[in-house]
């Protein structure tokens, strides 16, 4: 029996027809893949005091002693001093003794805005209220590690180097004011640098050339909540198709194997396209670049399947040509 999904047309999506793979949802739910960024926050009082407990346990190297230390005095604030609240939570679920905490936490998923010189985020938005399940707790709390690679003094904000995460799963609509909780079947570190080190083993670029930058230039247009098709569908060919950082290398570079040539183009955008066929609903991706010598402009596309939870690549990266 066929499942009819309604979403509001304001969101960009129609109607949603699809077979029996779609999983029963009520007519608020959405399928979701967003990027973001993982956060913790403490519930209550009593949590925060008891990830305290633990923090002075590891502090003083008894991780299993039951006693706090004898010369604690408690305090007004937590005892961790100037470590941030994210750093703390990251530290103390690493170990698997105190793994149980994880569950009694506050998970969000956030974008951040204007990142300073100092890797500081100076605006933080809460998109969804994660909801995890035992299977993908270790990778949502993998997500909270700070990226800082500094040596010796650093002045990064260790909350604002949080890896880049892709979250799929479905969205449950809330009371008015309220978050929308995800319900979270998949989670995976989107992080540059690796993604970049995989690139270059398959492009003829050598490392002096880093690819880096421009998987950071064009992941800034995931700046969505990854709720409607077309958002879902940049997403995805952000995530998981490599031809568009290679071929957005060789326009960039025209091509060129010389060490530390000047980019020859700029990437100008994204647009996106909805077609439907049948029964499936499919999403053109469009990236547009120019010149900056002519000024022409030059546009490749990756059409993808957004019917289902999981979308998938129907072709890879090719010449957009406007049908009309």
């Amino acid at each position: 029996m066929k499942q009819l999904i309604n979403q509001p047309l304001s969101s960009g999506v129609v109607q949603r027809a699809g077979g029996g793979s779609i999983p029963a949802l009520d007519l608020t739910d959405e399928f979701i893949y967003v990027l973001g960024q993982v956060k913790a926050d403490f519930p209550s009082m009593g949590v925060q005091r008891e990830f305290e407990r633990c923090w002075l346990a590891i502090e003083k190297d008894k991780p299993g002693s039951p006693f706090l230390p004898a010369e604690y005095q408690p305090g007004p604030e937590p005892a961790w001093g100037d470590k941030s609240d994210q750093e703390v939570i990251f530290q103390i679920l690493s170990s698997r003794r105190y793994r149980y905490l994880a569950r009694e936490l506050k998970w969000t998923l956030i974008n951040s805005y204007c990142i300073n010189s100092l890797k500081q985020s100076l605006f933080e938005n809460d998109i969804y209220l994660l909801e995890p399940s035992e299977y993908n707790m270790s990778a949502l709390v993998g997500a909270m590690k700070s990226q800082c690679k500094c040596s010796g003094e650093c002045q990064c904000d260790p909350d604002s180097l949080r890896p880049e995460t892709l979250i799929v799963g479905i969205s449950r609509l809330a009371h008015s004011g309220d978050l929308n909780k995800l319900n979270i079947h998949k989670v995976k570190q989107m992080d540059p640098e690796k993604l970049s080190d995989q690139i270059k083993d398959i492009t003829r670029y050598d490392s002096s050339m880093d690819i880096k930058q421009v998987i950071e230039d064009i992941h800034a247009l995931a700046d969505n909540e990854g709720n409607t098709d077309q958002d879902r569908a940049v997403n995805y060919v952000l995530c998981n198709n490599p031809l568009i950082y290679i071929k957005t290398q060789d326009i960039y570079y025209a091509n060129s194997e010389r060490r530390n040539t000047q980019p020859q183009a700029r990437f100008m955008g994204i647009r996106t396209q909805a077609e439907r066929s049948g029964e499936r609903h499919f999403v053109k991706v469009v990236f547009d670049y120019q010149h900056l010598n002519s000024g022409a402009t030059e546009s490749w596309c990756s059409l993808v399947d957004v019917t289902d939870e999981y979308p998938f690549l129907l072709t890879g990266f090719k010449p957009y040509v406007a049908s009309y």
